[in-house]
């Protein structure tokens, strides 16, 4: 596939490439340390008072990826701003930790199975913003088919994330609200049948584009980086 490099690309300056190069790193492996992670064989804990599943670490280094982004001049009048969301749905994943715990340890428990529910949905936030993070690369090279990828992508996650994640909830609340049951209940119930694993490759889905996007524009960051070296070289 042929890249097309716009003339914006002069408005960046080596150590903005670097940055670009270096934050999109720490953003790909946050996500497959996450997946390993969040099975919860490993966790913290605070004082004996608080336990935190390990994959708070995954979401340290994506924050970290974000702090590394923001050094890089702005391609776009919205870089920031989605820097700042990432932020706010990250620091919400921390929020929401403590809550696997609990949910385990009272499935009953309505209040703990709604905030599960809400980690989920947030993860598939932070799925989507980052796809338009790298939305905001690709319209700033001007390349139209990796623009168009990384849309595609984006949109993977609100069809193969969000919209089953959204229809389970749905359904969830309507059989606890008409037989009675709890719904946290319910949820765990759901790992029982034929269809779960059609769930989990769905999820799977989405997350491989995304870390296809991001390692993209982690390789094409290296690539001018590499190439503006030359340029001041020769």
């Amino acid at each position: 596939m042929t890249e097309t490099v716009g003339p914006d690309d002069n408005e960046l300056q080596p150590q903005d490439w670097i940055a670009l190069g270096s934050g999109f790193t720490r953003l790909w492996w946050s996500i497959p340390i996450g997946l390993l992670l969040f099975s919860g064989a490993l966790e913290f804990r605070i004082f004996d008072l608080l336990r935190l599943p390990s994959y708070v670490i995954a979401v340290g280094l994506y924050c970290w990826g974000l702090v590394i982004l923001l050094r890089a001049s702005p391609p776009t009048a919205r870089w920031r701003r989605l820097i700042r969301v990432s932020f706010v749905l990250a620091l919400l994943l921390l929020y929401f930790a403590p809550f696997l715990y609990w949910w385990q340890w009272r499935p009953a428990s309505d209040h703990f199975a709604v905030n599960i529910f809400a980690m989920l949905f947030t993860i598939s936030f932070l799925l989507w913003t980052l796809n338009q993070l790298v939305e905001e690369i690709a319209y700033f090279l001007h390349d139209g088919v990796f623009l168009a990828e990384a849309r595609l992508c984006r949109w993977s996650v609100a069809l193969f994330m969000f919209a089953p994640l959204m229809a389970y909830f749905i359904h969830g609340v309507w059989n606890a609200t008409r037989y009675g049951l709890p719904l946290g209940q319910y949820i765990d119930a759901v790992r029982f049948l034929p269809f779960a694993h059609w769930i989990l490759a769905m999820f799977i889905l989405p997350l491989t584009l995304t870390l296809t996007m991001v390692w993209k524009v982690k390789s094409r960051a290296w690539r001018a980086l590499a190439a503006a070296q030359q340029i001041s070289a020769d």
